[in-house]
């Protein structure tokens, strides 16, 4: 995917390493790290129902 830093617009490189997972009021964010100015990103808001039921499908396959 191509991520670009919301406070600076600097291409986020796709890297494991450079994303994290948070988990805050009934939402699942996906945070990216920005090389350029130092700071951690949203980079993809997703609805922890919509997860769930997504790996709850996933296991049953």
């Amino acid at each position: 995917m191509k991520w670009r830093c919301n406070l600076c617009g600097f291409k986020i490189k796709d890297r494991e390493d450079r994303r994290k997972i948070n988990i805050k009021n009934g939402s699942v964010y996906v945070l990216g790290y920005c090389d350029n100015c130092l700071n951690w990103t949203i980079l993809k808001r997703l609805s922890l129902d919509k997860l769930k039921g997504h790996i709850k499908e996933s296991l049953l396959e």
